[in-house]
């Protein structure tokens, strides 16, 4: 059987009657469980072009999601919740960063419970639209 859905299903199998009138079942339950993915992209163009002009974290079965990033003096360029947030190489108040490395820590719980945290650089390159 092919289970398109995550959650919780039991199978169950019985046998033929035999001879004898005898018949038998099991009953089997199993939990279909999201896989765990996340994409975390190394860099990013925010020049407007319609591509690749955000950081944004991506995958599947993550229930929660923080992000920070700081800059290589460790001001904060900017934070989010949730797997729907980005950067657009932007500060909080809406000034545009320089060209150059960023640093991320981001801190997400998945859907079978466990709480990872990745660290890691996202260069950001502002080049032309062309």
């Amino acid at each position: 059987h092919i289970y398109n859905g995550i959650g919780n299903f039991c199978v169950k199998m019985v046998t033929a009657t035999n001879a004898s009138g005898c018949a038998d079942s099991l009953t089997k339950c199993l939990d279909i469980i999201q896989p765990i993915a996340v994409i975390i992209p190394n860099v990013f163009t925010p020049n407007g072009d319609g591509v690749n002009d955000v950081f944004k974290v991506s995958g599947t079965g993550i229930t929660e999601l923080h992000c920070v990033i700081v800059d290589r003096w460790g001001l904060v360029m900017t934070e989010w919740d949730g797997i729907a947030g980005s950067w657009d190489g932007r500060t909080g108040s809406g000034v545009a960063v320089p060209t150059g490395s960023y640093f991320y820590v981001i801190e997400y719980k998945t859907a079978d419970g466990k709480s990872e945290t990745v660290k890691g650089i996202v260069s950001l390159f502002i080049g032309s639209k062309e």
